[in-house]
């Protein structure tokens, strides 16, 4: 079964029908899906999209909003950090991936011995915002 996980809210990012000239370096967030084994993940930016519409067993799901591609970027502050699933079963089950917003908790799931995503830390793939209505800051540096 496929699932996606992951803990920050979409008001956290700017919404799709947000004007994108106020921060024009924002990065598209999208949900895709390869069709030979239902593995579902977040896509982030133009490199992404560009690879998951070049691929004939991707589909998108669904733009999602934007994030930033750098801290304090239009006042975005908190990493978004991408996980792989990578321990357990050979290969690793479909939809195991994970993404957090906590330091703490990507860097002990990165670490937990014998724990699905240890090694699998992807590193913070952008920065999303720290209050729900993220559109009123953009524009604002740290």
């Amino acid at each position: 079964m496929t699932s996606l996980r992951f803990f920050v809210d979409p008001l956290y990012l700017i919404q799709s029908n947000f004007d994108l000239t106020r921060c024009p370096l924002l990065q598209q967030v999208f949900v895709y899906t390869y069709t030979v084994d239902g593995d579902t993940i977040l896509g982030f930016g133009p490199g992404d999209l560009a690879l998951a519409l070049a691929d004939p067993t991707v589909r998108i799901i669904e733009y999602v909003g934007y994030c930033s591609p750098s801290p304090c970027y239009c006042g975005a502050t908190q990493p978004f950090y991408g996980i792989n699933g990578i321990s357990g079963a050979c290969p690793v089950p479909p939809g195991d991936n994970t993404y957090v917003t906590s330091t703490a908790e990507a860097n002990f799931l990165n670490t937990q011995p014998g724990g699905r995503y240890t090694g699998g830390l992807a590193g913070i793939r952008c920065y999303v915002w720290t209050q729900p209505d993220a559109s009123l800051i953009c524009g604002a540096t740290c």
